[in-house]
């Protein structure tokens, strides 16, 4: 059986807020290898790392795993585990589908770029 990858992109869904809140978006043509229902759980992992989070799955939009992720390390953002990889808005992440709702990160297709006054620095110098 043939390795499964699929592909998920950063998206900053406050762009005009006092800081980024970037979620992680799939294609719907994925949904074979997300959990079936909203609110499913997920699992990521990142450089070892397991990261359990649950799946939006709302009629109108693309799948994305919702803002909140707990793990060993404790709970934590999106936001802040993927900045803390130094990516950014309209990054794209290369997933192993280990099985249906467990993603493990083989790698980083691009870091991604902020949009006009989008980066979390300039951000802060506004406020």
């Amino acid at each position: 059986m043939a390795m499964r990858t699929i592909i998920g992109k950063l998206q900053d869904i406050q762009p005009n807020g006092e800081s980024p809140r970037l979620e992680l978006f799939f294609d719907p043509s994925d949904l074979v290898s997300l959990p079936s229902e909203h609110k499913g759980e997920i699992t990521l992992i990142i450089h070892g790392a397991s990261w359990k989070g649950t799946i939006g799955l709302t009629p109108g939009n693309k799948p994305y795993v919702h803002t909140f992720l707990g793990g060993s390390k404790g709970r934590t953002r999106c936001t802040d585990l993927f900045l803390s990889l130094e990516l950014a808005e309209r990054a794209e992440l290369e997933f192993h589908v280990r099985e249906r709702g467990v993603l493990e990160l083989d790698r980083v297709l691009t870091t991604g770029e902020w949009r006009a006054g989008g980066n979390p620095a300039e951000r802060s110098r506004r406020t």
